[in-house]
């Protein structure tokens, strides 16, 4: 009996319009300003989102409507891709666990270059749909910590040793793992010192925005703290 894996995908377009009705709303049922608001935060599924040198979406799926340029974080497509990367010998995977999920990014990353081509040649990010969002709202694409280490085989703890060295290409390879993306086919990622994935700041960082798509004033400038993955982000709630 076959068993088929059947695709999962979203619209970047269509999540971020929904976040700013769902901002705007909560400020007006709450009856709170644009002035009065301290702050956002994003925290999202470790979904995949594809977008091109412009920021336009970047299909994922095989029926090649570009809408759909999201891979959802439930999305099993990659199950063939995580078992040749897990069968790899590559010390990274001692920092995953052991394994990598097919919901986790790598595996999606080489379906995508395995079976859409065109998109692997067209998207100039690949982002973790929370870094997406950060990136919306700030104009910033610099990943977060907490994505890249739970989501992407980033090496965090290397990250930290050398987050005062002064070397600017020592400091963007400290946590990639080349060797890691050459072995699994995927060594094109390391092109441009990572620039399609590219490299996290600490997630205590704020950036300061203009908040005038998600937020009701289009003059209030707004922290917007580094994104993180709704499992983490709920952790504090458990006694994580």
């Amino acid at each position: 009996m076959a068993i088929v894996l059947r695709p999962h995908h979203q619209s970047s377009t269509d999540i971020w319009l929904a976040i700013c009705a769902a901002v705007k709303a909560a400020c007006s049922l709450a009856n709170v300003a644009g002035e009065e608001v301290a702050g956002l935060g994003f925290a999202a599924t470790c979904s995949l989102v594809a977008v091109d040198a412009d920021g336009s979406p970047v299909t994922v799926s095989l029926s090649g409507d570009s809408r759909r340029n999201i891979i959802v974080w439930m999305d099993h497509r990659a199950v063939k891709q995580a078992e040749k990367i897990n069968s790899s010998s590559s010390p990274v995977l001692q920092y995953c666990g052991g394994s990598l999920s097919p919901e986790m990014q790598p595996p999606k990353l080489l379906w995508v270059k395995e079976n859409l081509q065109e998109s692997w040649t067209m998207a100039f990010r690949w982002m973790d749909l929370s870094d997406w969002l950060a990136y919306r709202a700030t104009g910033d694409d610099t990943r977060s910590l907490c994505t890249t280490v739970c989501k992407w085989t980033y090496l965090g703890h290397a990250h930290m040793q050398q987050v005062n060295e002064k070397d600017s290409r020592n400091m963007e390879a400290c946590g990639w793992d080349d060797d890691f993306w050459e072995e699994i086919g995927l060594g094109d990622l390391i092109d441009g010192h990572h620039a399609k994935i590219e490299i996290p700041i600490r997630v205590t960082q704020l950036v300061r925005v203009n908040a005038e798509k998600c937020g009701p004033s289009k003059r209030h400038m707004i922290p917007v703290s580094n994104s993180t993955t709704d499992d983490i982000l709920n952790l504090p709630g458990v006694g994580g």
